[in-house]
């Protein structure tokens, strides 16, 4: 016999059957067709969340009876599907300019990947086909699958999917000046104001990874290059403008870069606000952030220590340049005070002196003595020995004439004593200049005098060195003093 299941007509396999009576009009020797509606044996194995076999096994149909009139079981079918279709979360008044919410993405929003646009789209689409809707549920179908057709063309292409971002109801606004300005007082305040701010435009950065605002331990190096990459914001979102022209309009490419660049001079205002807008957003924050105000804290603390301490080298400087001069001062005034008791002393000695030898001298005419002997005296002998001689003179008149002509002769014998001697070193001066005279000449005599060797090495340079050559004479003489020293 056959055997007819869910997956058509095939051949039974070769084990005994169990056959009911045949039917009380069956006559002998015309044809049975025997049928089977037993099911085969079911296996366990996986199914992908999409697709027919899927929806087959949603709708709790693997197995379709089919004795049951075709009509009542499509119908059957439908109530199902339409009954499986109440089962999912998205209503159906939803929001159809709300591509993400179409798509079933609403918790992971403008942050889907590519992969899961195409994934909920797939999984979406089985379910809202209009094909498997309710009849009286078509119109609402069909309006509903082309949304959300609309939106998975939207979202798949990228220059439209940032269209859409952009012009997607989007929060602009950004904290003032005395927000959050609590400082250090109250950081806690300034990261609940400005942290979702800040994740919230980082969206439109065309610089992946967005750096994250950081909490009060994040180090001041960080905060410094998170507030760098905001002043330099790079920001892909776009703008539109009512008077835009449309580009699929464009008849030919030079009306279409035409198109091109007066709408960039349309956006071109909002661009300029977008811009303002972000950063004023980061000079805000800059202002009231409690890290920047710690550092610069700090810093003004540090400065100011360091303006302090060279206040204090400054003013020990000062001291010690004082009181060097203070030091140096008082040395020049003892020196001064010195040199001029020194030359007051010296004064007083050369008065004295000039004293000492008037009164030698009257006392000296006085015994009729010749001026020259007087003179010679006088410039001979030394103070304390005149002043000496003076007070022997003076102290006993009738042996004055005898000391001065004694200190006369004594001074006579001391000059030619002192002549003879100069002039012994005038002639011992002389034989020395004499003998160095004779060796000088009995040198130059020798200098004079070419042995034959030396002659040889004459005739070698004068033979190496010949004439026309650069410096010949300086270079001959070089060469023959070389080997004379070899």
């Amino acid at each position: 016999g056959e055997f007819l299941g869910n997956f058509g007509t095939m051949e039974a396999p070769p084990c005994p059957l169990l056959l009911r009576a045949p039917p009380p009009d069956w006559k002998v020797g015309t044809q049975l067709i025997l049928q089977s509606f037993a099911a085969p044996i079911k296996k366990e194995r996986k199914i992908e969340r999409a697709g027919r076999g899927y929806q087959q096994w949603v709708d709790k149909e693997e197995y379709i009876d089919f004795e049951l009139d075709e009509k009542k079981q499509h119908e059957e079918r439908l109530k199902r599907r339409s009954a499986n279709r109440k089962k999912i979360v998205l209503p159906k008044s939803a929001n159809l300019d709300d591509y993400y919410a179409l798509l079933g993405l609403s918790a992971t929003h403008m942050t889907s990947s590519e992969e899961q646009i195409r994934t909920a789209y797939r999984k979406i689409s089985l379910t809202y086909h209009p094909d498997k809707a309710a009849p009286e549920e078509r119109e609402e179908a069909e309006q509903l699958y082309k949304a959300m057709q609309e939106a998975y063309d939207t979202l798949i292409d990228p220059a439209r999917r940032r269209i859409y971002d952009s012009t997607r109801t989007f929060d602009d606004t950004i904290p003032d000046e005395d927000e959050g300005a609590d400082g250090e007082a109250k950081p806690e305040a300034f990261f609940e104001i400005y942290k979702p701010v800040f994740a919230r435009n980082a969206w439109f950065s065309k610089k992946k990874p967005v750096p994250v605002i950081g909490d009060m331990s994040t180090h001041v190096a960080d905060v410094h290059e998170f507030y760098d990459f905001w002043l330099s914001f790079q920001s892909w979102r776009e703008f539109s403008h009512p008077d835009e022209h449309r580009m699929e309009d464009a008849e030919s490419r030079e009306e279409r870069r035409w198109m091109e660049r007066e709408n960039r001079k349309l956006v071109a205002e909002q661009v300029k606000k977008e811009k303002k807008r972000i950063r004023r957003l980061v000079n805000n924050a800059m202002k009231v952030d409690p890290r920047l105000l710690r550092a610069k804290r700090l810093q003004k603390e540090e400065k100011e220590a360091k303006k302090r301490a060279k206040m204090e080298a400054r003013r020990k400087r000062e001291l010690e340049r004082k009181a060097a001069e203070d030091a140096d001062r008082l040395a020049k005034q003892k020196e001064a005070e010195e040199a001029e008791r020194i030359k007051q002393k010296e004064k007083r000695q050369r008065d004295a002196a000039k004293n000492t030898r008037k009164q030698f001298r009257r006392l000296c005419r006085k015994f009729k003595f010749s001026k020259f002997d007087i003179d010679t005296v006088v410039e001979r002998l030394p103070q304390s020995k005149l002043e000496d001689l003076y007070k022997r003179m003076e102290a006993n008149s009738e042996e004055a004439k005898a000391t001065f002509e004694a200190e006369t002769s004594r001074i006579a014998e001391e000059k030619k004593r002192m002549a003879v001697e100069r002039e012994r070193e005038l002639e011992e001066k002389r034989a020395k200049a004499r003998l160095k005279a004779a060796l000088e000449k009995e040198a130059e005599a020798k200098r004079a005098i070419w042995t034959d060797i030396e002659v040889m090495w004459l005739a070698k340079a004068v033979t190496r060195f010949p004439s026309g050559s650069h410096n010949r004479w300086g270079q001959i003489a070089n060469m023959v003093n070389q080997m004379a020293k070899v």
